[in-house]
Formats: structure tokens, C-alpha cells, sequence
């Protein structure tokens, strides 16, 4: 079985093409790095949301709503609320502003 690039000639083996698609390469490249970066920080909000839910003994869609509250509250984009929630749940160094709003927000929740 041969395998083709899209737009290569029948009968040119896969490993004979040369690099005439650089420029749409570094595209999708920097595209699936995008992607990653993304899926990364979606993942870091999600265990974020988890955090809430566990500390605020609420349910997942309430605490994701405060997260967002603190993060409309404070003027912070979101995935800098979650991180700063994941290191106060791992026990390190996080903004006093975030742990008071934080904590206002469960006592409105």
C-alpha cells in the first residue's frame, strides 16, 4: 500500500516529495502549537473548576461560575484566576485579592 500527499501526483512515493509546502507547513505547525496551548490551559481551568467544587462544596457548573465572578471581580482573565486557585490549593504562594474574592464569592455562592 502507497500513501499519497494531498496534492502530490499519483505514483510519487510519499518520501520523494520534497517541502514545496514550507510556508502552509509552518502554518499548521504553529497551528497544532496553538491547539496545545490551548487544550493545556482549557485542562488547567477545568482542575481549577474541581478545586472550587471540592472546596466550596458546590456543584462543577457553580463553581465554574465563581471562577468566573472572581475573574470579572478582579479584571482577570480567567485561566490566570484557576492558576492562581491551583496554587492555593497546592499550598504555595497565591495573591491575597485572589484568596479574599475567592472566599467571597463561596460565601455568595
Amino acid at each position: 500500500m502507497r500513501f499519497y500527499r494531498l496534492g502530490q501526483a499519483p505514483g510519487e512515493p510519499l518520501g520523494a516529495v520534497d517541502d514545496t509546502h514550507g510556508d502552509e507547513g509552518v502554518l499548521l505547525r504553529a497551528e497544532v502549537e496553538h491547539l496545545r496551548h490551548e487544550v493545556a490551559v482549557r485542562s488547567r481551568i477545568c482542575m481549577a473548576e474541581g478545586a472550587v467544587a471540592v472546596l466550596g462544596h458546590l456543584p462543577v457548573e457553580q463553581a465554574a461560575a465563581v471562577l468566573r465572578d472572581v475573574a470579572h471581580t478582579l479584571g482577570l482573565d480567567l485561566h490566570r484566576v484557576a492558576e492562581h486557585v491551583l496554587t492555593l490549593v497546592q499550598g504555595t504562594g497565591t495573591p491575597t485579592a485572589v484568596v479574599d474574592e475567592l472566599r467571597r464569592a463561596l460565601d455568595r455562592a
